[in-house]
C-alpha cells in the first residue's frame, strides 16, 4: 500500500497547519521548517497531537 505524506512549511501559523491535519488524510507528517518555528508553542502542540494519535513528524528543517 502506497502511504500517504502530508508536506506542510511550518512558520507564524500553526492553525493553518492544524487545520490541514485535520481535512487531509495521510500516513506520515513532514514539515519544511527553520530553527525558530520549532521551538514555538504551536510546534509542541502540533508534535503533541500527533503522537496522541500515534503518529511521529519528520522535520526537514531549513536556514531561511
Amino acid at each position: 500500500m502506497t502511504e500517504r505524506v502530508l508536506i506542510s512549511t511550518f512558520g507564524f501559523n500553526p492553525e493553518k497547519v492544524l487545520l490541514a491535519l485535520r481535512s487531509v488524510a495521510y500516513d506520515r507528517l513532514a514539515l519544511i521548517a527553520g530553527g525558530k518555528p520549532l521551538r514555538e508553542p504551536g510546534f509542541r502542540r502540533l508534535d503533541a497531537a500527533e503522537r496522541a494519535t500515534g503518529g511521529s513528524i519528520e522535520v526537514v528543517a531549513v536556514d531561511p
